[in-house]
């Protein structure tokens, strides 16, 4: 599903787009509106399960698929959102920092191996006498 037909991040101004990012990092989304989304989704597949005359009276299979697919594309774009924005703001932070910084980050993270000697200064072979050359 292309979510860009339904939602363009790029349409948002920074502080709409902080907004939205805000509430879904939110522990209300995380911890309890996304779970309760999710087991709603969930029960509503089940009950599409139960092909009893009672259930499709109650609530006909129309009603409950579009419920399953509103949910899921509520769930996706929200993923959506938040891969989006946290990519932008990785990038935007990675832009900011000097190579140096940049460097001194990937070696602590084990991507540089540290080169033996390098903090020394390089000898000045012309000036070594040849009777202290090893």
């Amino acid at each position: 599903m292309d979510l860009k037909k339904v939602f363009d991040i790029n349409k948002l101004t920074d502080h709409e787009l902080g907004c939205v990012e805000y509430v879904l990092n939110s522990p209300a989304y995380q911890d309890v509106f996304k779970p309760y989304l999710e087991a709603m989704r969930d029960s509503t597949s089940l009950a599409m399960l139960d092909r009893s005359e009672a259930r499709r009276k109650e609530y006909p299979d129309d009603f409950l698929a579009g419920n399953i697919v509103a949910l899921k594309g509520l769930l996706e774009l929200f993923e959506h959102i938040l891969r989006e924005t946290r990519m932008e703001r990785i990038n935007d932070s990675q832009a900011a920092l000097s190579p140096v910084t940049r460097y001194d980050q990937e070696q602590r993270s084990g991507q540089h191996d540290p080169v033996l000697g390098a903090n020394e200064p390089i000898a000045d072979l012309e000036r070594v006498p040849p009777e202290e050359d090893y």
